[in-house]
């Protein structure tokens, strides 16, 4: 038998989960967190936290975002239903159908 043989041990076999990383602590205060654990703490997916475009940097092929930058950019999105423009004004003159 050589060298490359097809059957390979089970216990040489690493499951392919993703490792849990860590949280980086800044100066000012700020962290960078990975952004799919940032969505699981929001909320969301992590497809949906990329659509977002949240500031994000790589380290390690890992997706990290400013934790409070990221706040803060969801924060200005929300909107009650009734913010936005006021409803239009009825025209004077016209009846209304309550009798």
């Amino acid at each position: 038998m050589t060298d490359l043989a097809l059957d390979t041990p089970v216990a040489t076999r690493r499951p392919r989960t993703a490792k849990a990383r860590p949280r980086i602590q800044l100066p000012n205060g700020d962290e960078l967190m990975p952004r799919q654990q940032f969505a699981d703490e929001v909320g969301f997916t992590d497809r949906t936290a990329r659509k977002l475009n949240l500031p994000t940097t790589y380290i390690a092929n890992t997706a990290y975002v400013l934790r409070n930058a990221s706040l803060a950019i969801l924060a200005a999105r929300v909107q009650s239903r009734n913010d936005g423009e006021p409803q239009k004004q009825r025209r004077p003159g016209r009846k209304s159908n309550t009798a």
